[in-house]
């Protein structure tokens, strides 16, 4: 059994590049369509179909990817690899916001 490969980024922030091969990166995409909220945004016109991704997954350099979890945090796994996303601002503030919405983050 492969060794679980931990990589940490933080929410709606580029990573730095990292390796990933074809087969994760259409895994990664596939989390992020599945995890994107259906609910359509204030902007959108009409009934168009949305690709929203709460995952993209960006070409680098050197055949290398850039992850950037948008509005999301907690952990996705795929394959061998975990991703911790970090949020972008404190986590007692996070905590605040959570308890003072009354709502719990859908999962």
């Amino acid at each position: 059994m492969p060794a679980i490969r931990q990589e940490t980024l933080t929410e709606s922030r580029d990573s730095d590049p990292l390796d990933l091969d074809a087969e994760t990166v259409a895994a990664l995409r596939q989390l992020g369509q599945r995890l994107a909220s259906p609910s359509s945004w204030w902007g959108n016109i009409g009934d168009e179909p949305s690709d929203s991704s709460a995952v993209r997954c960006i070409p680098a350099e050197s055949g290398k990817w850039r992850l950037r979890v948008d509005n999301a945090v907690g952990v996705i796994s795929v394959a061998d690899l975990q991703i911790a996303v970090e949020p972008k601002i404190s986590r007692s503030h996070l905590l605040h916001l959570f308890e003072r919405s009354g709502a719990i983050p859908r999962t």
